[in-house]
């Protein structure tokens, strides 16, 4: 899949490959809360569950990179095809 729109909720996605190829797809945002009888709050994340599908980055980069990523104006993404 390849990102298309990106909003505050949800991505829109359009589909590269399989037998899916050319529909567009949405992905929601998940909130996850935490919580322990031990612990007086609650944690809370908020994050799209997205993978990594390239070997490009070693394990874990673009996670860390796109967590940081204060709004979605500030964040990026070229990927480059195959050059052979």
């Amino acid at each position: 899949m390849v990102i298309i729109r990106m909003g505050k909720y949800v991505l829109e996605a359009k589909v590269i490959a399989g037998s899916n190829v050319c529909q567009k797809v949405y992905i929601a945002r998940l909130s996850l809360t935490l919580s322990h009888k031990r612990i007086p709050f609650k944690f809370q994340q908020r994050k799209f569950p997205l993978v990594v599908s390239t070997k490009a980055i070693s394990h874990g980069q673009l996670y860390v990179v796109m967590s940081r990523v204060i709004s979605r104006k500030g964040l990026k993404i070229l990927v480059h095809g195959d050059r052979g």
